[in-house]
């Protein structure tokens, strides 16, 4: 019996030859399987988006670190002001 794949699919045997197919039914070998191949190849050796992921993620992090920051601030002024109002006796 044919193994499973990563997505949990049976392989299928095609007409009797007992060549294994993938989850679509295509080949391993066929020229859709290879141009997949190819171009996830080409993918992951170009490296020409990384800069703009590189600066997204800082520009992530000094944004989540600005809002930790306001948000400090807005609860201290807030405590500050409620001491204020406290000692007026309003």
């Amino acid at each position: 019996m044919p193994s499973r794949d990563l997505t949990g699919a049976r392989p299928v045997l095609c007409s009797g030859l007992g060549e294994p197919r993938g989850a679509r039914g295509h080949r391993a070998g066929s020229p859709d399987v290879q141009s997949a191949r190819s171009t996830l190849s080409r993918l992951v050796a170009d490296d020409s988006g990384l800069e703009t992921v590189e600066y997204a993620i800082i520009a992530g992090l000094v944004v989540t670190g600005l809002l930790a920051v306001v948000t400090a601030i807005g609860v201290w002024v807030k405590r500050r002001l409620h001491s204020v109002k406290t000692g007026l006796g309003a």
